[in-house]
């Protein structure tokens, strides 16, 4: 919808899994694969209606469509000053 108004709103950090793949390539920003080969991503239906797509942490066995997830962040390097850089995931709540 063009030039619909926008509006900042706090969003849940927890929602359902509503769909995940397995990439098997290196994590985005890394020039190698972690333990796992690859990473998974997930679409997560939050409480307040919007689905977001996100990485999720884990391998294949931790997540099914249904599965509660929950947000956390996670390093993924450190800026010229030395402080730690992080960015988010999904993680399953069991």
């Amino acid at each position: 919808m063009s030039g619909a108004t926008v509006a900042d709103c706090d969003l849940s950090p927890k929602g359902v899994l509503y769909a995940w793949t397995f990439l098997h390539v290196p994590r985005m920003g890394s020039i190698s694969f972690d333990d796992t080969g690859g990473y998974g991503v997930g679409q997560i239906d939050l409480p307040e209606g919007v689905r977001i797509q996100a990485p999720l942490v884990g391998t294949p066995d931790d997540w099914q469509i249904g599965t509660t997830m929950a947000l956390t962040t996670f390093p993924v390097g450190e800026d010229d000053e030395g402080n730690e850089i992080v960015t988010f995931r999904f993680e399953a709540v069991h």
